[in-house]
Order: C-alpha cells, then structure tokens, then sequence
C-alpha cells in the first residue's frame, strides 16, 4: 500500500479490519481488507458472511440504527455484532452503550457500499432490502397487542420504513406492486402484513429463477419432514453440494446461511416461507408440489437398500426414519394425480423387490 499515497496505512488492531480512506480527488473512496495472515474472498467464511450482513444493514438503513436494532432487524446476538464493528472502527464510530446510533466516520461510506461498481465484494445488494423488511413483517406481526415495554427493539423502525425497503427490493416488485394498486386494494398501503409477504416472497424468489435446481430445493425445504444440512439436500435430491450453495446463497434474504454444510439445517429466515411455499394460491409458479414426495421417498428407498460404505450416506439416517411419511404423503394426494401415485408405488414396490 506504500506505493499509493492516497491510502493510509490500516490500523492493525484486531483479526480483521476494514480501513477506508477518502480518495483526494473525492470521486470515491477505496477500502482495504487486512486480515492477519490471509485476506477474505467475499462469501467465503461465517465471519465474511457476519461482516456483510451487519455493514448491509448499516448501509441500506433509512436513519442510523443502534446495535440492539441491528441485532433485532438481522436476528444475530449484539454481542457477534459488537465484535464485527470493533474491528471496522477505522470506518465506523462505535457507542458506548447498545441503544445509542452507530455512525459513520466517511459519509462517502454509504455511496461506495450501494454501488455495485465501487465495492465489488462489500456491496450492500438490495435483496438485503427484503430480508429487513420481511424481519419488520415479522416484529410488527409478533408485537402486536403488546405493551410498550414488551416489545422489541427495532419495532418503531420497523413500523416506520417497512414500506421504504420494500419499494428498493426489485423492479419486479414494483411491477406487482402496480397490479395490486388496480385490484381490490386502493393502494399497496392498504395490503395486509401477510400479502405484503406474500409480495416480498416473490419478488425475492423470482430474482433467483434462473438459478440451477431453484424450484426443487425451495420445495425441497418446505415438503421435507425436517430440516436437513447442505449435504444430505444433496443426497436426498441427487445434485451437486455446489448447486445447492448457489440457491442458498441467492437467497440469503429468506433463508439462513448454515454455518457448516455438513451438520447445520437449512432454515427459513421466517416460519411463514414454508406456509407460503406450501400454498399454490400464494406461490403460483414456486409452489412446492406434492408429487416431489414421490421422488422423495424413491430416493429414500433407495438410500435405505442400496448397499453403501459403514455409516451410510448423508441422508441415510433421514431416509429410514421418514420414508413411510413420504409414502402417506403420496397416498394423501392421490385424488388429484392417481397415476403418478400408482407409478411411484409401482417404482418403489419394483426396487423393493430387486
């Protein structure tokens, strides 16, 4: 960094720092990342994904937010928070205490996070705008009715600029938004919290549409009897661990980033995803169909038979304790499609025989 008068030298306090320095001719700024030892590649790491996370939600905020807000719009400890912004102090002016706004050293900070050209890696994307106004979604459902000292940290933010980040989600969004002001609502304002959700879900899924296997994941999560890890998805499904990464990674605003791909679920951000996914009235073209049992409980037939290495797969384990429930779940539906129900029994009877 010697060769470059323009950026200082960053402060070495700390295991990973962000340092920004105002360019002289003030047309943008430029940010060094300093790790002792190695650098962050972007997503790569919990702590890299932690760091996003927390400088997103700084940079998208619509009026400065204290660390207990944060914590509350984000659902992460203020303690994990806390620690990410220790170490970012060159650039971000830490409080004393948790309810006191967090500011920003540079005012440029926020231009360079929101531009996609500027910040490469650190781009605070707008799919973070979605993941905060479902979060508000959330604290203005579960706190109502409740007294004023009962309720969370971030609800008067949330009340106050739900509407705001929901109009910065996607183009998309604005389109549906259009056709939800010509039906039986006068505006988007008077749409209820659940449709608005609704609306979000949507938007954020139809973003990543084109993305490989997006449809038989997202069904995947919601028609699974429980949560699984990135790996036993992978087995259960038959695709590739990296395919699988690639949705998650899409869609971070709804759905939980797991910190370790061979033992954590994979969960929704918010319990409604699954309801939503489940409803063809609410989901329309990502709707989880009921036939994917049937390949599920194919695929757990032949995990439970097939002979494999001592400990069995990933998916093992999941395929013996739930493969009967798939199998209900097949003969449930059977009214509405009676032949793919009698060609999978058919399939799973043949294998069974084999």
């Amino acid at each position: 960094m010697s060769g470059n008068p323009e950026i200082g030298q960053a402060p070495a306090t700390g295991s990973r720092v962000v340092y920004f320095a105002n360019a002289q001719n003030n047309h943008f700024g430029q940010v060094v990342m300093v790790n002792q030892g190695h650098a962050i590649d972007g997503l790569g790491t919990p702590q890299a994904l932690l760091v996003d996370i927390i400088v997103s939600s700084i940079a998208l905020a619509q009026e400065p937010l204290s660390i207990a807000r944060i914590a509350d719009l984000v659902d992460i400890k203020a303690v994990y928070i806390v620690n990410v912004l220790v170490n970012l102090h060159a650039i971000i002016q830490l409080p004393g205490d948790d309810n006191t706004p967090i500011t920003l050293w540079h005012t440029s900070l926020r231009d360079f996070l929101t531009s996609a050209s500027r910040s490469g890696v650190f781009y605070a994307r707008p799919t973070h705008h979605a993941h905060i106004a479902l979060r508000c979604i959330d604290l203005a459902i579960s706190c109502e009715g409740l007294d004023s000292t009962e309720t969370s940290p971030a609800l008067p933010y949330a009340q106050r600029y739900l509407w705001d980040h929901k109009r910065y989600v996607f183009p998309s969004f604005n389109a549906i938004e259009g056709e939800d002001s010509q039906s039986s609502h006068s505006s988007p304002r008077e749409m209820s919290l659940g449709d608005v959700r609704d609306v979000l879900y949507k938007a954020v899924l139809d973003h990543s549409k084109g993305i490989a296997h997006l449809l038989e994941i997202t069904s995947a999560l919601a028609l699974l009897q429980e949560p699984v890890s990135v790996t036993q998805m992978t087995d259960l499904l038959d695709v590739e661990v990296a395919c699988v990464l690639d949705v998650l990674k899409s869609l971070r605003a709804i759905i939980h980033d797991p910190k370790d791909p061979h033992n954590s679920p994979i969960t929704p951000r918010h319990r409604s995803l699954c309801k939503f996914l489940l409803s063809e009235s609410h989901s329309g073209s990502f709707f989880a169909h009921p036939t994917l049992h049937g390949r599920l409980a194919l695929r757990c037939m032949d995990l439970a038979l097939c002979p494999t290495a001592v400990g069995g797969t990933p998916a093992s384990s999941y395929a013996k304790k739930h493969i009967w429930d798939h199998m209900r779940e097949i003969l449930a539906h059977s009214n509405s499609d009676g032949d793919h129900k009698q060609s999978i029994l058919s399939s799973i009877l043949g294998r069974a025989r084999s």
